[in-house]
């Protein structure tokens, strides 16, 4: 009976070598995938990173370009600031009439001796304007009927800083006497 148990035992020992097979088997299986799930999130993460690099390259292109561009715009603004005030000294240059608050008002008023500075008044001249009605008239300067004083006509703006201009009288004592809508010099 002994050999009958012997042989028992022999033909049923617990199945180490199939258990340690399988549980290497696991072990390697369970170490793979870990492995593939490593393997893949590292080439994952090296994919994004080479996204957010060249997405941070691109970036700073986009960057410098609107910097560029920002300069770019005030230098326009700049120019065009230059620009426009040359226009306006162009304008204010060839207006012949009065240029206030950056337009040109029209003259309704011109003196042919310039009679407001003092060598005007040496000079026979007249004013030519237009009156309220839209006429056009004509004064001359004159001698009072003593011959020493001068009615110099002359322009002047009413309002003040309004551009328009209207005909005025000044009374100017001619020291040396008075001819024919002029003062005489001294010679």
């Amino acid at each position: 009976m002994a050999e009958i148990n012997q042989y028992h035992h022999r033909s049923s020992p617990f199945p180490w070598r199939e258990l340690t097979v399988f549980v290497l088997s696991v072990v390697f299986v369970v170490l793979g995938v870990f492995g593939w799930q490593q393997w893949e999130i590292r080439r994952t993460e090296a994919k994004y990173n080479s996204r957010i690099g060249h997405m941070n390259v691109e970036l700073t292109k986009a960057e410098t370009q609107a910097s560029q561009t920002r300069v770019n715009l005030r230098r326009a603004e700049a120019e065009l600031v230059s620009l426009e005030s040359e226009k306006a000294d162009l304008l204010a240059q060839s207006c012949l009439g009065y240029w206030y608050n950056n337009e040109c008002l029209p003259t309704n008023c011109v003196d042919s001796d310039s009679g407001e500075n003092s060598e005007g008044r040496f000079t026979f001249g007249s004013v030519t304007f237009i009156s309220g009605n839209g006429v056009e008239s004509s004064e001359a300067d004159a001698c009072d009927e003593s011959g020493s004083q001068l009615q110099e006509k002359w322009c002047y703006e009413s309002p003040s800083r309004s551009g328009n201009a209207v005909p005025g009288l000044r009374v100017i004592r001619c020291d040396n006497g008075c001819v024919e809508g002029a003062c005489l010099r001294n010679e």
